[in-house]
């Protein structure tokens, strides 16, 4: 794996973490689910444009933040070659909806010419497998063995979350983009064969997309400002769909429990390649001694249901820097399995686990339930969020949602 560039990114970054210009929920989320660019840096110095093809951002964020990535100048180069765009994934903010997929589905370049990967607020990956297995995002830790507690220790899989493989393709071999690290240079690779190439996202692997490369010199089939048309016509009929699936939930409708009143509640929804990061209904409204019962029909994405108690948000991604490398990005296992009791006063965690059938396929120490339910026994506002999709109860524009106990 290419790590070239990685320290020095790795030591600016953990330099504002120590110097309190960051917080360490910043540092986790940036080391955690961005991951650190290696190969992004190769792939801009081996396009012809090289530095000459960006508009740089200048100087760090308020608050020492990281720059803004560069943002590479689209069209013709001078030396005749070009830089074409693909849009990795769109959001509709407002209604939380997301569209997987790579805008447009099919581009033409020719040989020579460089895609700049466009990637959105969500972490994607675009990857070219060559013909080659699918890695796995998350694995189980074999180096760490089993921990004493039992159970195996998950990670992201360094092969699907760095990048690797430099900046150009020709049609072999592995070449991975990583999870975006918004510090980096964008991710921008360099065709050099004629051929037909599909990639993926490794994040989510219904999402698929091809180039096709011709000979150089060929005349391109249309223009940019065309593919991003048709970009924005593909990403909006998904994100349509993701809407009406909002629609179709309308609103819980408690039933008769047990011990009291059942409420039903969706931890989000969605189709092949269109997803609804909400829970429906947001809000629900329960008597001391209701319970209420989340369902995660979701076909890809794992969620969560997690109430903090009086207890401060876990951090889902824990970095273990490693000497001469990347870190070691372990998720932990307080959100990623069930915690808690399945009553809940508001004083301590109580937390659902992975819920859906994605990450189950990984081992066997998976929760295998797409469901989750929790007596609530003291009256009172709890504010919950799903972990994978939140960084806190607090995160008003993310996964999140309260009950009210009357």
């Amino acid at each position: 794996m290419d790590t070239g560039g990685y320290g020095t990114i790795l030591a600016g970054v953990l330099a504002r973490y120590r110097t309190g210009q960051i917080s360490r929920r910043t540092l986790g989320r940036l080391l955690g689910a961005w991951g650190v660019a290696g190969a992004s840096g190769a792939a801009l110095s081996s396009h012809p444009a090289g530095a000459s093809a960006l508009r740089q951002e200048g100087t760090p964020a308020a608050g020492g933040e990281p720059p803004v990535a560069a943002t590479p100048a689209l069209g013709e180069q001078p030396d005749g070659t070009r830089v074409w765009r693909v849009q990795v994934g769109a959001v509709d903010k407002a209604e939380m909806v997301e569209a997987m997929g790579f805008f447009p589905e099919e581009i033409t370049v020719n040989t020579g010419d460089a895609v700049f990967f466009d990637f959105g607020p969500r972490f994607h990956t675009a990857t070219f497998l060559s013909g080659q297995e699918r890695p796995l995002l998350i694995v189980p830790d074999e180096a760490a063995g089993t921990p004493a507690a039992g159970g195996d220790r998950f990670i992201i899989n360094p092969a699907a979350g760095f990048p690797a493989g430099g900046g150009t393709y020709d049609g072999t071999g592995y070449v991975n983009s990583g999870l975006p690290d918004p510090s980096a240079p964008p991710f921008m690779l360099t065709f050099t064969t004629p051929g037909t190439y599909d990639y993926l996202c490794l994040v989510h692997p219904q999402m698929k997309a091809r180039v096709v490369v011709q000979e150089a010199g060929a005349k391109p089939p249309t223009d940019q400002a065309a593919y991003d048309r048709l970009g924005t016509e593909q990403a909006e009929a998904l994100l349509e769909e993701g809407r009406a699936l909002i629609r179709q939930q309308g609103s819980a409708t408690p039933e008769a429990g047990t011990d009291g009143v059942l409420h039903e509640v969706v931890a989000g929804v969605g189709g092949d390649n269109v997803e609804v990061l909400r829970f429906l209904p947001r809000d629900v409204v329960v008597k001391v001694g209701d319970t209420v019962r989340w369902t995660n029909p979701s076909m890809h994405e794992p969620h969560t249901v997690t109430f903090l108690g009086e207890e401060d948000p876990p951090e889902l991604i824990l970095v273990e820097p490693q000497e001469g490398g990347p870190p070691t990005l372990v998720f932990n296992p307080v959100l990623l399995f069930p915690a808690g009791e399945d009553t809940f006063d508001g004083a301590r965690l109580a937390n659902s686990g992975t819920l859906g059938q994605e990450l189950a396929e990984i081992s066997e120490e998976f929760p295998r339930t797409s469901t989750y339910e929790l007596t609530f026994t003291a009256p009172g506002e709890y504010r919950y969020y799903c972990a994978f999709h939140s960084g806190g109860p607090d995160d008003e524009h993310a996964m999140v949602g309260t009950v009210r106990v009357s």
